[in-house]
């Protein structure tokens, strides 16, 4: 039977080796119709038409005094007048842009109200508090609360480094190369339409790639000044999904001097990064291991206007890199759980039909929830884990097992997962075993497995503080797109 099962996972790892050489295979040929296709149609790649509202900031920069965009209180007749103007800010804050922009047409008090610098400031912060932010919001954020310095900022870019390189490498490149125009940016209305159109640029610096400015939304008062609502600058984490026959997660971390670490390989040894820059100047960032040549990673956006990072060449589409931004709490939580502590939330696939098997961890479950540190790890939802009295099997694709020997101990509720396989005769160390701590929670249906993956290591006490609990990733409503 251990013959059987031996052979059967050798055929598995064949199959996942084939298929990532076969990738790999794949992208060296796409590679190579893309860049024909980019000499043959250089067309394609010219610059987008900008939107209107974009336009019309560039045009102000043309000038050389341009008025904030709101109105100015003079063009209301009389004072009464103003201060409704200034009531109608306080009532349209509560409105979407949409309805304040039907509004600033009824009538030149509601024109001054729903073109308020207090009125944009709020609106912006609504807009952005469940957004990752720029460079140039964080410099708004930490700047004094209704005070507007005046800026020419450009689309393409969001700092001098990328400015430079990217106009000159587009002179070179099949394109037809345009000196990007400035906007004037005056006021908070301003800065709120400047920030969408800035959301779809794809051009990180330096600063977006290597740290991160969280600020308590909730403690802050809209009225009032940002200050002290920001923590000091902490390390950008990035959640990195390895696709190599089957996913995996881990987390990178890019330095500003040029080191770039990540909990998996590189995690005590860095490798080098930098920026580089494409035939018609777009901002790629490239990981230089000893020894190892990789080709750079391209720049994309998400929804919530984070960054994602992907590889190209031989190895297109096999990491992702996603960028995260962090709440002060959830900063002090990473730093309190080491990347090495795995917690699992699992559900069990079978009824328990005997209450004395309610506290029990044999038999299936399904990841619908796992932490890697204080990291979801996605890749984790959905797989099987079968744990028997001397066994634990974890199901990675529908052609790779991983099956471990265990010590399980259910009067203290640990277990031991040992450094060798399950069919591997050799003499186990318990110094080399994962240390683990089990709950089995909520009459039987749930299991949370604490996981030490540093062999040899402490054993966890319980489930890491700041992490939810078992019926909170129960009612997770991603729980239940999950296939049972």
């Amino acid at each position: 039977m251990a013959a059987r099962s031996s052979i059967w996972n050798c055929m598995g790892r064949c199959h996942v080796f084939a298929r990532v050489a076969l990738q790999i295979m794949c992208n060296t040929v796409r590679m190579h119709i893309e860049d024909i296709y980019r000499r043959v149609f250089p067309a394609q790649y010219a610059v987008l038409q900008e939107p209107p509202e974009i336009q019309r900031l560039q045009a102000n920069a043309q000038l050389e005094h341009v008025a904030s965009s709101m109105c100015d209180s003079r063009d209301v007749s009389h004072a009464v007048a103003a201060g409704l103007a200034e009531m109608l800010g306080e009532m349209l804050v509560f409105c979407s842009i949409k309805e304040n922009g039907r509004c600033a047409c009824v009538s030149k008090e509601f024109q001054y109200g729903a073109a308020a610098d207090a009125l944009w400031r709020c609106l912006c912060l609504l807009r952005w508090q469940n957004k990752q932010h720029s460079a140039h919001i964080r410099r708004w954020l930490l700047g004094p609360g209704t005070k507007v310095e005046v800026e020419d900022l450009i689309t393409t870019c969001a700092c001098s480094e990328h400015e430079c390189a990217m106009h000159w490498h587009s002179q070179g490149g099949s394109a037809v190369s345009q000196t990007p125009r400035r906007c004037r940016v005056s006021s908070w209305r301003d800065r709120y339409i400047f920030a969408e159109r800035d959301a779809q640029r794809l051009a990180i610096s330096r600063d977006e790639l290597c740290w991160d400015v969280p600020y308590d939304f909730n403690a802050m008062a809209f009225g009032g000044d940002i200050d002290g609502h920001a923590l000091k600058q902490q390390q950008r984490r990035f959640a990195m999904t390895l696709d190599f026959g089957h996913s995996f997660n881990v987390e990178g971390f890019f330095h500003s001097d040029g080191n770039f670490f990540d909990t998996g390989r590189f995690k005590h040894r860095p490798a080098a990064w930098k920026f580089s820059y494409g035939p018609e100047g777009e901002v790629m960032v490239q990981i230089c291991p000893e020894g190892i040549e990789f080709a750079p990673l391209r720049v994309t956006r998400t929804t919530d206007w984070g960054w994602r990072l992907t590889t190209t060449g031989r190895l297109a589409d096999m990491v992702h890199f996603e960028s995260r931004q962090l709440s002060p709490a959830g900063h002090l939580v990473a730093a309190r759980i080491s990347s090495d502590i795995v917690t699992l939330y699992l559900r069990r696939q079978h009824e328990v039909t005997d209450p004395r098997h309610e506290t029990t961890p044999l038999g299936v479950w399904q990841c619908m929830r796992v932490y890697q540190g204080a990291m979801v790890a996605p890749s984790w939802i959905g797989r099987n884990v079968t744990i028997e009295e001397n066994s634990f099997t974890i199901t990675l694709s529908r052609t790779v097992e991983q099956t471990y020997h265990i010590e399980l101990n259910e009067m203290e509720r640990f277990l031991n997962i040992l450094q060798n396989s399950h069919n591997d005769e050799s003499d186990h160390e318990p110094m080399s075993a994962e240390h683990c701590v089990y709950q089995v929670e909520l009459n039987g249906q749930v299991l949370v497995v604490v996981r030490n993956q540093q062999r040899g290591g402490p054993r966890p006490v319980g489930l890491p503080q700041g992490l939810p609990s078992a019926r909170e990733a129960l009612d997770d409503p991603l729980v239940e797109s999950i296939s049972l």
